[in-house]
């Protein structure tokens, strides 16, 4: 029915209406393409596009949402991809980000993370861009090793294996400073706290 009162309402144009699906960007590409051919001059909608940013990172971390009583700091370092709008400026992006803590003699804990993340730009120009971003889900394996009391009250090393899903709203604060047209230098301050994880350190 719907395709009946479309070529009705188009019928100057003979435009066929079989393959417009009762869908909003269906008919939303219809109706453009009406237009077109009536007035040389519209503009037709924009197709959302996405973009695509690939980051590696590297730094030290003193992870602290963990137990860390000397504030031990660990190498940290990672591969990122950052989705957005395809524009010029994007304020809004999702990112998928695999993160290794390799295990030092400051403090014995290593890990991989895979994370899903949002990113808002706070401030969003050409040439520097700050933002912040939330680590909303991740999945992580972790070694560890803590002080523990054996059978005979003795104090000994117990190393921790665990694995798991959270969801801990881990908040970072970052910078991008354009380097060329197709590169920039990151420097961001991350795991500054967490809405469900406590800070230990």
């Amino acid at each position: 029915e719907y395709k009946k009162v479309l070529a009705n309402l188009t019928s100057d144009k003979n435009l066929s209406t079989e393959d417009v699906k009762l869908k909003l960007l269906s008919l939303k590409s219809f109706i453009d393409e009406y237009n077109t051919l009536k007035d040389p001059e519209y503009e037709a909608t924009k197709k959302g596009k996405l973009l695509s940013r690939f980051h590696v990172f590297g730094g030290l971390s003193n992870s602290p949402f963990l137990d860390n009583d000397e504030n031990g700091k660990n190498p940290i370092f990672g591969l990122e991809i950052e989705f957005s709008e395809a524009s010029d400026l994007p304020r809004h992006s999702i990112y998928f980000q695999s993160k290794q803590v390799l295990s030092s003699n400051a403090f014995n804990y290593s890990s991989t993370q895979f994370i899903v993340g949002y990113r808002y730009r706070i401030i969003n120009k050409k040439t520097f861009i700050l933002y912040t971003s939330l680590d909303m889900a991740r999945y992580m394996f972790m070694k560890a090793e803590k002080n523990g009391v054996n059978e005979d009250d003795e104090v000994e090393k117990i190393e921790i294996k665990e694995n798991g899903f959270d969801a801990p709203f881990i908040f970072n604060l970052g910078t991008d400073i354009r380097l060329t047209n197709t590169s920039f230098l990151t420097l961001s301050y991350n795991e500054l706290f967490s809405i469900l994880l406590d800070n230990q350190t």
